[in-house]
């Protein structure tokens, strides 16, 4: 089928499943939710959270038309000027119904500099912690989380490790920290290195957390609160070979298996010259890249959203007990147990709200903090569990960084979210009344809701990145790679969260457009990059993004 067929039948599949939306969307009928009470903070507070704007209802996907993209350099960017601190409000945070403070200014393009704002409606917010109401010390705990956190961070390097070899061994190394034989997810080190004079306080992951693993936490595997069969309805991904059960575990293992492949007998590129990266197939997939970002979503996100801060399982998430210790000995209740493992997997330290997003991301600020890490306690150590920042709280700062709109800020309205609903639990001794659990799913969907659009900017970001590699004179192949395997990978999670903007008839659409592999051909860039801009404006819809942070970011 040639470009301009395979792209007529793609609009045309648009408007028709466009309008089947909206018909099963106008036939919805959506519980009220009532407004939430805003929460007073009285302890003093060394940073206010910026302004993010406020979600807006989903309305029915109309049919998009191919736009002609912001191209963005590929080697020679111009830094934005960095986003100054806002002052600090004077009010406590409010409710994220509630309408965000007035900008001085309103961006006109994706080119203009970022807009300061006059304050921020989160107000003034301390750090995420909270005494036992049962013993001595904290409630909060997350460490397993963590030590998940670094586990996705240790298999992403052993998969860049990956060399030529005799056939299962590459297997064998991609698969060695994500099922975690023996003892040997313990006894590897964080792979987490700070300036000196400060050191890591755990050496390996077991001193973090032990007995862990990535395998029994994917989605499908953890079978109890998931809102779908993930051996039978998981959908994304074509290319399964011989696979079966189509779970997102045996993708991963689909993956293990292709690189071990390659480990055999790599190829070529498309000019011709031999791959010099055994996990980087010949058709543009860097399954590092794809395995890790699929991963943080598999993982990560969907045991938030869909586990641990979900409400729809009698006994499980929120609907767990708060009245007496979730087990022997324990200084929390199963409720704060269930919130504080839902923040462990977002990724945030302790006092997130202390860092400019700058300094989250990793991209410079202040001595001690420019790093996404700071030794808070100043013992001359960083604490793995609660003084660095990991995973998807690290892509809400970029993303921050990278909009022009006053009251977008993702970092804030996330860490606002978590930190107002485990005020809330912590405040109610024993079971929430029914106005006090309506106001906790408020504060749930703030952290879910701000966490998946950092997600989605993301994918719009690596999509503006492919957009701009092919607008090249020479392609950058490995670059090009690398930045549709993040594309890929980050997409494919937006199906587990169960109250995601995105419909199942938007996701099968978006993973047509952004396919198995990226388009290669020259003849044929044209055409990939309408379905790159159609792929990018169903995301651009669902979660009421501003144009000009779309084709800027």
């Amino acid at each position: 089928m040639n470009s301009y067929i395979r792209f007529v039948l793609l609009v045309a599949l648009i408007v028709a499943v466009a309008s089947a939306d909206a018909v099963q969307r106008s036939l919805q009928v959506k519980p009220k939710k009532k407004p939430m009470k805003p929460k007073k903070t009285k302890k003093p507070i060394k940073k206010p959270m910026k302004p993010m704007k406020p979600m807006k209802p989903k309305k029915p996907m109309k049919p998009m038309k191919p736009k002609k993209p912001v191209k963005k350099p590929k080697k020679k960017k111009t830094k934005k000027p960095k986003k100054t601190k806002k002052p600090k409000a004077t009010e406590a945070p409010v409710a994220a119904t509630e309408a965000p403070v007035a900008a001085t200014k309103s961006p006109a393009d994706a080119t203009e500099s970022p807009v300061l704002c006059s304050g921020s409606i989160y107000g003034e917010i301390p750090v995420y912690a909270f005494d036992s109401k049962f013993t001595d010390g904290s409630s909060v705990s997350y460490s397993g989380q963590t030590a998940r956190q670094l586990l996705i961070g240790v298999m992403k390097n052993a998969i860049g490790a990956v060399t030529a070899g005799d056939p299962g061994v590459a297997e064998a190394e991609f698969l060695e920290y994500y099922d975690c034989p023996g003892t040997i997810c313990e006894t590897v080190g964080t792979g987490v290195s700070v300036d000196d004079p400060l050191t890591v306080t755990q050496k390996n992951v077991g001193e973090v957390s032990d007995g862990k693993n990535l395998i029994s936490k994917i989605a499908g595997k953890d079978i109890t609160g998931q809102h779908k069969d993930w051996t039978t309805e998981f959908v994304g991904w074509n290319d399964w070979g011989t696979v079966t059960p189509k779970s997102p575990d045996m993708l991963v293992r689909r993956w293990a298996v292709v690189v071990d492949d390659l480990s055999q007998d790599v190829g070529n590129d498309p000019s011709g010259n031999p791959i010099t990266k055994v996990f980087v197939s010949p058709q543009g997939q860097d399954y590092q890249q794809l395995t890790q970002k699929f991963i943080l979503g598999a993982i990560a996100f969907s045991q938030a959203a869909d586990d641990y801060l979900d409400n729809d399982i009698a006994g499980k998430g929120l609907n767990a007990q708060n009245s007496e210790p979730a087990k022997a000995g324990a200084a929390y209740t199963s409720l704060e147990h269930a919130w504080d493992e839902g923040y462990g997997y977002f990724g945030a330290a302790a006092d997130y709200h202390e860092y400019t997003d700058e300094e989250i991301a990793g991209k410079g600020g202040r001595d001690g903090w420019s790093k996404g890490y700071h030794d808070t306690n100043d013992d001359g150590e960083i604490d793995l569990k609660s003084e660095k920042n990991f995973g998807h709280s690290l892509n809400a700062a970029k993303r921050d960084l990278g909009s022009s709109s006053c009251g977008f800020d993702l970092t804030g309205a996330a860490y606002s979210g978590f930190k107002s609903g485990r005020d809330l639990i912590a405040s109610v001794d024993g079971a929430l009344s029914d106005d006090e659990m309506a106001e906790l799913l408020t504060y749930r969907d703030l952290a879910i809701q701000s966490w998946e659009k950092g997600i989605a900017a993301t994918v719009i970001h690596y999509i503006n990145d492919m957009i701009a590699d092919i607008s090249e004179p020479e392609l950058d192949f490995y670059g090009y790679a690398k930045h549709w395997s993040e594309a890929k990978g980050f997409a494919l999670s937006h199906q587990f969260n169960r109250l995601s903007p995105v419909s199942d008839v938007e996701f099968g659409l978006l993973h047509e457009l952004l396919r198995d592999a990226p388009e290669l051909d020259a003849a044929n860039f044209a055409a990939w990059e309408a379905e790159l801009l159609l792929a990018r404006d169903i995301l651009e819809t669902a979660f009421s993004f501003a144009p000009a942070d779309v084709a800027g970011w």
